[in-house]
């Protein structure tokens, strides 16, 4: 929504809004009038529109003052695909790594002098921010599959990464759920870049024009050496072969879990026309974003990293991950989200945690869901310990969860704070605490 709103007055339009609670999407918004708290006073009688997010409930306030106004109300899917209508749009697509991938096309596109725009579901370390605004019709974006407004958006061309389970109950059943990315599909004025190795995608181009499909990490186009992934000076190379051409990529986004991305994102400077040794080089000055495997620093021999995932395949791809390049013990703190997501999932995510040597589970983020009997953070925590042998632990007291680790911590290990929710203040906290143990002493 934010990212939304700073377009939209690059546009010319005149944006306020409102917002349930402060968040560092909300303090960023220094030039957009923002008021925290939801009051029917913060909808201005005159405006033209009231664009709202899938979690505005018609019972909300603000939602119930513009309908007495008669001001239309516009669902924020729909007013983005508005506002790209006229752009020409790259949409990235899939249940895993929207974000991380389509920063990542972002900052190659602007290394690569295509000043495009962007936005995107989090904060782009390169550009500080999850918009950028560019002087050309190039738009970078996400479609979101979780509330299904990605079939709103018509992209020139679309980037699809993986279709997972995550968001199936916004669907009703899963064929519902294909169905809705299978329209998307017919809808891309120009290609559609697939990843080949994932199956569900497969199976959805079957009955489309071969002239718009591209894929990726596939023999026939361009594939990674995964054997040949090296690391060195906090940084990792790996051998890429696009066509009978080989290259040797060098970023400091660390991990098997970053190769799928990558290669979209290549695949995509490609159709961009953007010279290879200018991707090259946006891979070395490429960031990453907030959240996302964010490296938060070593204090004592300690490394604390924090991570956006919380679904079970992003789980134990980003642990995966994490163990080809670190050597020591991997402790996992992990907040689970929504009461919906976490009676979903609960049985899945044993399997998830199997790269971690020591886990920790807080109680769930509820993300102001109506709560649903006997799902609770200790529920998760029993599903979990019956199928994990020790090391486990239930924190319910999400301020005793430093201390917690801070027991255990030694040096050589390495904490990821996982979660959706408010998790995310943990990491720097964590660090913080660290600091004042160990520097402080004589």
């Amino acid at each position: 929504m934010s990212a939304l709103a700073v377009f939209a007055r690059a546009q010319g339009a005149v944006v306020t809004g409102s917002d349930a609670r402060t968040s560092p999407f909300t303090d960023r918004l220094t030039d957009i009038p923002v008021i925290i708290g939801h009051d029917p006073a913060n909808v201005p009688s005159g405006c033209d529109a009231v664009v709202v997010s899938s979690a505005i409930k018609s019972d909300n306030c603000e939602y119930m003052r513009a309908q007495q106004l008669d001001i239309p109300i516009i669902g924020r899917g729909r007013f983005l695909a508005n506002v790209l209508e006229p752009k020409q749009v790259v949409a990235v697509v899939g249940s895993h790594g929207k974000t991380s991938t389509a920063a990542l096309i972002s900052w190659i596109a602007t290394a690569g002098g295509c000043d495009c725009s962007a936005l995107v579901g989090g904060i782009m370390n390169n550009f500080d921010t999850n918009v950028v605004v560019g002087n050309s019709d190039l738009v970078i974006t996400e479609a979101d599959e979780s509330d299904g407004s990605m079939e709103m958006i018509t992209p020139d061309i679309l980037v699809m990464l993986n279709i997972d389970d995550d968001h199936i109950q916004n669907y009703g059943t899963k064929i519902n759920m294909m169905n809705a990315y299978a329209r998307l599909v017919r809808k891309v004025r120009s290609k559609i870049v697939i990843n080949a190795k994932d199956q569900e995608l497969l199976g959805l181009i079957v009955s489309i024009d071969t002239d718009k499909l591209v894929l990726f990490d596939h023999p026939d186009t361009i594939t990674a050496d995964i054997s040949s992934v090296r690391y060195a000076n906090e940084a990792m190379a790996i051998d890429v072969s696009i066509g009978s051409s080989a290259y040797t990529f060098k970023t400091a986004l660390r991990g098997n879990l970053f190769v799928t991305n990558m290669l979209a994102a290549i695949t995509c400077a490609r159709l961009l026309n953007i010279p290879m040794d200018a991707v090259k080089k946006a891979f070395q000055t490429y960031r990453g974003v907030k959240r996302r495997m964010e490296d938060w620093g070593i204090v004592n021999g300690i490394r604390v990293i924090e991570d956006y995932a919380h679904h079970p395949t992003e789980i134990a791809a980003m642990l995966k991950s994490l163990k080809q390049w670190h050597t020591g013990r991997v402790i996992c703190v992990f907040q689970p989200h929504r009461y919906t997501r976490s009676q979903q999932i609960a049985s899945s995510l044993a399997d998830a945690f199997i790269e971690a040597d020591e886990l920790f589970l807080a109680d769930i983020y509820t993300a102001d869901e109506i709560p649903i009997a006997g799902v609770t953070g200790r529920f998760v925590f029993e599903t979990v310990a019956e199928q994990r042998s020790g090391n486990i632990s239930y924190i319910s007291d999400f301020n005793e969860i430093i201390d917690s680790v801070l027991a255990i911590v030694k040096s050589g290990d390495l904490v990821v704070f996982m979660g959706a929710g408010t998790i995310g203040s943990c990491a720097p906290e964590f660090v913080k605490k660290l600091e004042k143990i160990f520097l402080t002493r004589v």
